[in-house]
C-alpha cells in the first residue's frame, strides 16, 4: 500500500481503509521535510 500526500502545511490527517489488511502489526513510514520516521500500526478487524 502506498499513499503519497504532498503540498500540505501544518497538521494533516490521512484515513486508510484497513479492510484489505489482515490482523497484525504494520509499520508506517512517514516523511516530512528532511525527517523520516517509522510508526507502528495495529490492525484488529
Amino acid at each position: 500500500y502506498n499513499n503519497v500526500v504532498s503540498s500540505l502545511n501544518g497538521t494533516a490527517s490521512l484515513e486508510v481503509n484497513t479492510a484489505a489488511f489482515g490482523n497484525g502489526m504494520y509499520f508506517v513510514n512517514v516523511a516530512s521535510n528532511d525527517s523520516k520516521s517509522s510508526k507502528k500500526l495495529m490492525i484488529k478487524n
